[in-house]
């Protein structure tokens, strides 16, 4: 097969390299010899549209007719609401038959963890470590890397559209500082009637690493372990707060 197509292979790259020339020749003839056929259809300019002027423009729209104020007031509204009424962490109820169970904090590291200052691995990826547990904290040399850590707070968290729930956080109290996290509810009327500074479960990310289900839930540290009670409101008096 070789063969039979080395004989062709010259003669075909003299023709390739004068394809240029035919081309231009050919473009020259069309030239000399073409004629103008008339504009068949209309002719408009080529031009681009300025997004920005077109905004602008739009705005100004907007501005004129007082829809740009309305759309204004409408945006703050919805930022004031979210604030003021965070999407409540779904999922959650009360329970008339309340259990206190425990979670094992600890957590598995991804990657090493290297001393910034030596370069050493003072942890390897896969360990297992108990941010309640000294013991497993990364050693450099036998000595403790971290201090030893004990949670000086209680975390309670509950829902403040529930008038029961709402009475038994007014008449919680613990040796330890409490940090109120709302489940769903106005913070700023809970800041108002606690006196206290109110946090908010964003998403339920906090009440599902605590395996949280039912609300009230107190969670604190027991040893080296969380543990959660959870608490029956059902017998409460309802609290009302002003709307």
């Amino acid at each position: 097969m070789a063969k039979t197509l080395t004989p062709l292979i010259k003669p075909l790259g003299q023709a390739l390299s004068l394809l240029p020339f035919i081309l231009a020749a050919g473009m020259s003839t069309f030239n000399a010899h073409g004629k103008a056929l008339g504009q068949v259809a209309p002719v408009f300019p080529i031009g681009e549209i300025d997004m920005l002027e077109w905004i602008h423009q739009r705005l100004k729209g907007f501005e004129a007719s007082g829809q740009l104020a309305d759309m204004q007031n409408e945006f703050t509204e919805r930022a004031l609401q979210s604030i003021e009424n965070p999407p409540p962490v779904a999922g959650l109820t009360t329970t008339t038959d309340p259990r206190t169970f425990y979670v094992d904090p600890s957590i598995t590291l991804p990657k090493d963890i290297i001393a910034p200052t030596t370069g050493a691995v003072i942890a390897k990826a896969g360990t297992r470590v108990n941010p309640f547990d000294s013991r497993t904290w990364p050693k450099v040399d036998g000595q403790d890397v971290l201090p030893l850590f004990e949670l000086s707070k209680v975390l309670v968290f509950f829902d403040a559209r529930d008038a029961q729930q709402r009475r038994f956080a007014s008449e919680y109290q613990n040796a330890k500082p409490i940090k109120w996290v709302l489940t769903g509810g106005s913070p700023n009327k809970m800041a108002t009637l606690l006196d206290a500074r109110m946090y908010f479960a964003q998403q339920g990310h906090l009440t599902q690493s605590l395996n949280i289900t039912h609300v009230p839930a107190i969670a604190y540290q027991d040893g080296t372990r969380w543990r959660i009670d959870e608490v029956n409101v059902s017998g409460l008096q309802p609290l009302e707060v002003e709307q």
